[in-house]
């Protein structure tokens, strides 16, 4: 790390986290380096996953001629994140193929075991992660350990070992988290890095990374600053989804990387001012009237209080029953106009507008509408589709970018939306060459955001 502008420092409450060493500027690439270790993402959702390109396979695959496991070609089954690790292991052990999330969990670490035979160097930085170990119960689970020395006959490696690499693959893995992707993920690859593991997590983070694919097969990371970075600030990034409220958050992040988050998010009652979790007080006339946590770090033992008439309730009184109400509708919605009533019935009715549920219905809309307004053959219509669009996107963007500042790819897909949709909308009205420009401004900016995109 000599060319890093940090250095690596620990304290009881952050554990492992990266200070800079100098002022860092936004857009200034902070790290790149090769993955230790890839696997195949253990989804909760059972696909058949080609371990060496880790493509899902829809099609007729290809056996691997060594260990009979689906391939994408014939190609993918010398691929050395395949050969050199669980190939041989699997003939031997005459393990069949499966599509169980947790046996592609299992296949990670699996690897990260075998990693030692096969690059020392590599090894040696890979227990140096943080496992959690101490802190908590045993991540590794029985089906992972019964995998490793049942199924796949690796008796040499004990239960502790095993419980190490889990915890290791649990705490710092990188995968794909990005909600508002054009496509579908084209790679269901989980990854683990050396330095870029070290950064600590904030629900405001500071950088944003890319995956990149290597033309040997292999993946690297480049992380950038997102804003500038003050020396002696911390380096973050984040790690898990942050659409989500501070009550979900919080108890992702305790359950996952056993540490209760108290960034500056989530001590504030509104989420950085966007009442991104407040539903809406009962007493109070519409449109007016909001209850927030009054102690956001309780979670949902905390009173909400509304920030007009001053009423407070329980979490569980005001929002648990509405949420999961509208959870439902949004789940159940078949269409644009479906989701568009999920809109109407709930921001300032019983949630606020900016509530991460209001936001999920339309990140939906907007994707949807991004494949069906093309196919409107009514200029009139497909234009009035293209501005609801506008609005949906400029309100996303609004909230994202208190969430997720500066120069990141979550706010350049959101651009790219923004874009797609002026340009529809160019017949309309006579004012073109001002919309032409408004469209060359956006896209301008969705370029800066994706400097470091491959």
């Amino acid at each position: 790390m000599s060319s890093f502008p940090g250095v690596v420092k620990v304290d009881d409450k952050t554990g492992r986290y990266i200070e800079a060493t100098r002022d860092i500027k936004a857009g200034e690439l902070i790290i790149t380096e090769e993955a230790l270790v890839t696997g195949p993402s253990g989804d909760p959702a059972p696909h058949k996953i080609c371990l060496g390109c880790y493509k899902v396979i829809t099609g007729e695959p290809v056996d691997c001629s060594v260990c009979k496991w689906p391939m994408c070609s014939e190609k993918c089954e010398k691929i050395l994140q395949h050969a050199k690790f669980e190939c041989k292991v699997f003939k031997n052990a005459g393990l069949k193929p499966t599509t169980d999330p947790m046996d592609y969990l299992g296949i990670k670490v699996l690897r990260c075991l075998l990693l030692k035979e096969v690059s020392a160097k590599k090894y040696e930085q890979l227990i140096k992660l943080e496992s959690h170990l101490k802190k908590g119960p045993k991540i590794a689970s029985k089906e992972i350990c019964e995998f490793i020395h049942k199924r796949c006959n690796q008796k040499a490696f004990d239960t502790g070992a095993v419980n190490q690499m889990a915890g290791i693959v649990a705490i710092n893995s990188f995968g794909t988290s990005d909600r508002l992707s054009l496509v579908d993920a084209p790679r269901m690859a989980s990854l683990l890095f050396f330095n870029a593991s070290m950064m600590s997590h904030d629900c405001t983070p500071n950088t944003s990374w890319v995956r990149v694919e290597n033309s040997d097969n292999t993946f690297s990371i480049k992380v950038w600053a997102t804003v500038p970075i003050k020396k002696g600030e911390q380096i973050t990034t984040q790690y898990l989804d942050l659409t989500r409220g501070t009550i979900e958050r919080r108890a992702h992040l305790i359950e996952l990387y056993l540490f209760p988050c108290s960034c500056k998010r989530c001590t504030d009652p509104t989420e950085l001012g966007t009442n991104y979790s407040s539903v809406k007080c009962s007493k109070c006339p519409p449109g007016k009237g909001y209850l927030s946590s009054t102690e956001p770090l309780k979670g949902a033992d905390a009173m909400w209080q509304c920030d007009v008439c001053g009423g407070q309730q329980l979490y569980r009184e005001c929002s648990v029953g509405i949420e999961c109400q509208i959870v439902s509708e949004i789940q159940q919605a078949e269409s644009e106009e479906d989701l568009e009533k999920v809109l109407e019935s709930h921001e300032g009715v019983t949630v606020h507008p900016n509530h991460y549920l209001m936001m999920d219905a339309r990140q939906e809309i907007v994707k949807r509408l991004y494949n069906t307004i093309a196919t409107i053959a009514e200029i009139p219509k497909r234009v009035e589709r293209a501005k609801k669009m506008v609005v949906l996107v400029k309100s996303l963007l609004a909230v994202t970018e208190k969430f997720y500042p500066g120069k990141n790819k979550i706010k350049a897909r959101l651009t790219y939306y923004l874009q797609y949709a002026e340009s529809c909308t160019q017949g309309d009205g006579p004012n073109v060459e001002e919309r032409l420009e408004k469209i060359e401004e956006i896209i301008r900016k969705g370029d800066e955001m994706l400097i470091f995109e491959p």
